[in-house]
């Protein structure tokens, strides 16, 4: 809790100075003229410069005494390094030495010519050094990708050896009165490295001191000195580089959680393997201990205490080789890849859990919130581990106002920070995301941390239940109003009534229709044939003779396969097409490669015919296309027209069962008034679906017996120029030695195109009348002298109203006109 305090405190004194912007660039560069040098106001009275090899990055120390030799106080002091090293510097610090209070150090890299070798870190001194005055500052940084594997490629069982190269003077713009560098590694190992003149009772640079490799001290050297040494050394150890580590942080205010997720592409930048790799090899190993492995095959990342959900997957799926331990005094989350890493090798994956935000987030007096989380997590190894890009995404709830930010670690890392909008599920004004990108990290700076406050009112908490309740009511009232809308009973009544006045005459007279005209299909013979009985013969074939209730189905089956056999021979039809241009432009080109003249005009001007006719089966196909839309039509209507049916036989077989049943129920007469709507309802789908029936089919036929006269007449037309230009080709036999006369019937050839092409323009439609009647007024040879016979069995109290009509009705008003 203390700990928390403090850095809230902190917090307050510099969000300030970050409230300014929604976005804003963190990283700075001063610009200087090309031939910009440091001025010589300084010089550095002792230094002592400390490498570090001891993980997989160059960790180096400079603790240098600077001495102010100008004769004005001075603010600017310069640390150089090479344009090569500059990219893979990370976490540039400076600190007072003496006096941790003093501070901060504000540091730029300077810009003033690209093609330089030398750039340089600005650091601004908190206060002006005064003429002659002396302070001492501990410069800190980090060298990313810094080893060389020598050799680079090894065994699997061998040992590894890294290799760093760098300067036995440290980096300095200034005059060093005194220095001496100091080289750290991990192991005494050290088989291989510069030797220098020694100075006084020291014969040869470096001393070795076990794993330490001393260099001076060295006298006066001035600005820019460089002296190339090079050390090589045991490193029995995973080199772990993580190219982009992706940090997402999402809070949760209804939810009180904060979810973790982080994708991490992980290589190995250690020496390469010289064979194959022995998973046997391998696992025997690490079973006897025989020596330490230099691969990667595990890795432990600790957890704030109280983390629940964890997880291990990556672009294959879940890992199962983890283990995740979680109790009141740790939570660790120990990962084994799915394979070993080598020199080259990467396996990129992803991790992630949930924790209880009272453990990151706190509210303020003032009703504000302040999280406060690491910077990054992520694995801790005894090798350590370098970033070289971290990208960071913090999704704060909705509605979250008033945001400032803060983090400590190096500002010279940070590339950029933003903040902006997202949204994600049922979010209207969207989430606070705030972005921040940095580079060249180690894992040194876990302990840092990222700190947010922000301002989160009690309506932005209720915008997302309310616009969901909302939502949910609006649905409901609509539901509501469209059934209220549709299902009154009294507009149903109306409409019921009505339409059962209109067509009961209609129904009568179509019936009597149907009776006289069953002798005269084919079908209704086949069917007296078949032995049937009385009550259950079919009528003659008709669109409402099988649109009963039980054929209905099958008949939607026919006329479905019927649009499909239709679509069928369409596509026979343009493949025609697309094989006669095919074959005319082959006969063209054959033509054209047999060197007579005749064949070659002649099998061209042909070609050019047989590609019309190729045309014309292209626009006969698209004819049948207009044609089967109006079947197309049929079978929706008869879609729309089902469900009446469907209702009115549902209200049948309701009353059905209930006189069965409860022969007394004063539901029957209920049911009853409805079956009188649903069949009057019916009535009207039927009398609907029979008239565009009608209609449709003799459009559609029409249209297509339209465009195969128009197909066959101009095909003939085409065939008759065709044999034209036939008669074009001399075909008589010539004695062998003879020579045939010169081809002379070019112009000839192609005005029979022209005459082709004019009677193909010219063609029109003859106009033809056809006086077919629609119905016979004249009584049938087998029905004459009979009386209409109407099966009432099993009819309902509108089909029985409409019979008794019939059977009243004179036989001078049983016609159709």
């Amino acid at each position: 809790m203390k700990p928390f305090a403090i850095t809230t405190a902190l917090f307050s004194l510099v969000s300030a100075a970050l409230a300014g912007a929604s976005t804003e660039s963190k990283t700075s560069k001063i610009i200087r003229p090309a031939d910009f040098k440091p001025p010589q106001v300084f010089q550095n009275a002792n230094l002592v410069h400390v490498i570090s090899l001891e993980k997989n990055y160059v960790k180096e120390q400079i603790n240098v005494l600077v001495e102010n030799v100008a004769k004005e106080p001075q603010t600017e002091y310069y640390v150089p390094f090479t344009t090569e090293q500059l990219p893979r510097v990370g976490g540039f610090e400076v600190k007072d030495r003496k006096d941790a209070n003093a501070g901060p150090f504000v540091i730029e890299t300077v810009e003033y010519d690209a093609n330089s070798d030398v750039q340089y870190y600005r650091i601004q001194l908190p206060t002006p050094l005064k003429p002659g005055a002396q302070q001492t500052l501990g410069i800190t940084y980090y060298y990313l990708k810094a080893y060389t594997p020598s050799p680079t490629s090894i065994s699997q069982r061998a040992r590894q050896f890294l290799a760093y190269d760098f300067s036995v003077y440290a980096p300095s713009a200034y005059t060093t009165k005194k220095q001496k560098t100091e080289i750290k590694a991990g192991t005494s190992n050290i088989p291989d490295y510069t030797k220098l003149p020694g100075s006084g009772d020291v014969k040869e640079y470096p001393v070795k001191q076990g794993s330490k490799l001393i260099y001076g001290p060295f006298e006066e050297k001035p600005a820019g000195a460089v002296s190339p040494a090079r050390v090589r050394f045991e490193f029995q150890k995973p080199v772990t580089h993580v190219k982009e580590l992706d940090r997402d942080i999402e809070v949760s205010h209804w939810g009180g959680n904060i979810a973790f997720e982080e994708y991490y592409d992980l290589h190995y930048r250690g020496a390469n393997l010289t064979g194959s790799f022995s998973r046997g090899d391998f696992t025997k190993d690490l079973i006897q201990g025989n020596r330490p492995s230099h691969a990667l095959s595990d890795m432990r990342v600790p957890l704030q205490v109280g983390s629940v959900d964890a997880y291990y997957v990556d672009v294959i799926g879940n890992i199962s080789t983890s283990r995740f331990r979680s109790n009141k005094r740790e939570a660790l989350l120990e990962l084994k890849l799915r394979y070993p890493l080598f020199g080259g090798w990467k396996a990129p994956f992803t991790i992630g859990w949930n924790s209880d935000a009272s453990n990151f987030l706190r509210k303020t007096a003032t009703g504000g919130y302040v999280l406060r989380v690491p910077f990054i997590e992520g694995p801790k190894q005894l090798e350590g581990i370098e970033y070289e890009q971290v990208n960071i995404n913090v999704l704060l709830p909705e509605g979250a106002e008033n945001v400032k930010f803060y983090t400590n670690v190096p500002e010279s890392s940070i590339m950029s920070t933003s903040v902006d909008l997202t949204r994600t599920y049922l979010d209207t004004v969207g989430r606070t995301h705030i972005s921040i990108k940095a580079r060249n990290l180690v894992d040194e700076f876990r302990d840092r941390h990222l700190i947010i406050s922000y301002d989160a009112p009690l309506l932005s908490a209720l915008r997302k239940p309310l616009i969901i309740f909302a939502s949910a009511m609006a649905v409901f009232v609509t539901t509501w109003a469209l059934v209220a809308l549709f299902c009154s009973e009294v507009a149903f009544d109306t409409i019921a009534h009505s339409s059962f006045l209109h067509f009961k005459q209609s129904y009568a007279e179509a019936h009597l229709v149907v009776n006289m005209n069953r002798a005269l299909s084919i079908r209704s013979n086949k069917s007296k044939n078949s032995g049937a009985s009385a009550g259950s013969k079919k009528g003659g074939f008709s669109f409402n003779s099988l649109r009963g209730q039980v054929l209905q189905p099958e008949l939607s089956r026919k006329l479905f396969r019927l649009i499909k056999s239709e679509n069928n021979l369409i596509g026979a039809h343009e493949t025609a097409g697309r094989e006669r241009v095919s074959i005319a432009t082959q006969l063209s080109e054959w033509g054209e490669h047999t060197g007579d003249d005749s064949i070659s005009d002649i099998s061209d001007k042909v070609g050019v015919v047989l590609s019309e006719m190729g045309e014309q089966e292209d626009t006969y196909a698209h004819a049948l296309d207009e044609s089967r839309t109006h079947l197309k039509a049929i079978r929706n209507t008869e879609k729309s027209v089902q469900p009446s049916r469907e209702n009115k036989d549902k209200i049948a077989d309701e009353i059905q069962r209930l006189k069965l049943k409860e022969p007394g129920s004063t539901r029957l007469p209920v049911l009853e008034q409805e079956l009188v709507r649903a069949e009057a309802e019916n009535l009207v789908a039927e009398a609907q679906l029979t008239n565009i029936t009608r209609q449709k089919l003799k459009e559609a036929y029409a249209a297509e017996f339209a465009a195969t006269i128009e197909r066959a007449e101009k095909q003939i037309i085409l065939a008759k120029h065709g044999r034209r230009l036939l008669e074009l080709l001399d075909d008589s036999p010539v004695v062998p030695g003879d020579t045939r006369g010169a081809y002379q019937h070019s112009s000839q050839a192609r005005q029979i195109l022209n005459d082709a092409e004019d009677d193909l323009r010219d063609w029109r439609p003859e106009p033809e009348s056809f006086s077919t009647p629609i119905q016979s007024r004249s009584p049938t040879l087998e029905g004459k002298g009979k009386e209409p016979q109407i099966n009432d069995d099993r009819m309902s109290p509108v089909q029985s109203e409409a019979a008794t009509l019939e059977s009243e009705t004179s036989p001078q008003e049983q016609r159709v006109y």
